[in-house]
Formats: structure tokens, sequence, C-alpha cells
């Protein structure tokens, strides 16, 4: 007997789904905190009026582009916060990105 009146709720989105949901809520909590200035490496957002706030100074969707080692992006990021005043505390790869 069918009941009209239930309404299901669509399925659950994978896991993946849900982290780039996730992922993507933080993003835009930061983009309350600070500004955000789009690095060859991710997403840096830095705030000097907020140096302890690890939300405000965290670098987000981090992956490392063709030719970048490890050691340059560490030295990009450094530069970059060192420009702004502050200290990168913090930093969230991007959970798109290859493993690799």
């Amino acid at each position: 007997m069918s009941l009209p009146i239930l309404n299901l709720p669509p399925p659950p989105p994978d896991n993946q789904m849900l982290v780039r949901y996730f992922h993507q809520t933080e993003r835009h909590w930061s983009e309350h905190l600070a500004e955000a200035s789009e690095l060859d490496i991710g997403l840096a957002f830095a705030n000097s009026a907020m140096a302890k706030v690890r939300d405000a100074n965290r670098m987000m969707m981090a992956a490392l582009s063709d030719g970048v080692s490890p050691q340059r992006a560490m030295e990009l990021v450094e530069e970059h916060y060192l420009a702004q005043g502050v200290r990168c505390l913090s930093w969230v790869m991007n959970p798109s990105a290859e493993p690799s």
C-alpha cells in the first residue's frame, strides 16, 4: 500500500562527496575571517589582525603543481605569509588532487 504523505530523502552521497562538502564549508568559513590569495599550489588565507587564529591563516586546497617540489612549495608559502606579516598555521590538502 502506497503512502503518499511519506517523502523519502534521497540516498546519501558517497564518502568522497561528503569530504568535498566538508572542505567547501571550511573554505567558506575562512573567507569570513581572512583575505584569500590564489597561489600556484593552493589558496592562501591570511589576516594579520588574527595572527594566532588557525582558520584565518592557513593554506587550503593545497596540491603540488607540475614541476614544483615540496620544498619549493613550502618556500612559496613562507614568502607569501612573511609578506602578509603572519605565519601559516595550517595546511589542508586538496581532496580532489591526485595522491601522487
